[in-house]
């Protein structure tokens, strides 16, 4: 089953992370690298300022399981 989340490359993750936004590298499958976050921060005035770049960004469904998967 896959959750809808945005899409990003590093660069864009790097500019926007903060205390209260942390998108979460893809460690595995078709988005390997790249980084994820749940469209929900859109709704979130903390975000406000970096709203206007994460409403372009793509939306894409991913399987946790696959897309992060446990490591021991």
């Amino acid at each position: 089953m896959g959750v809808t989340l945005l899409l990003m490359d590093e660069v864009l993750a790097e500019a926007i992370a903060g205390p209260h936004l942390k998108p979460r590298r893809i460690l595995a499958g078709a988005h390997e690298g790249a980084f994820a976050l749940s469209p929900a921060v859109l709704a979130d005035e903390r975000h406000a300022a970096v709203r206007p770049q994460l409403e372009t960004l793509p939306r894409v469904s991913l399987s946790p399981d696959e897309a992060w998967p446990e490591t021991d």
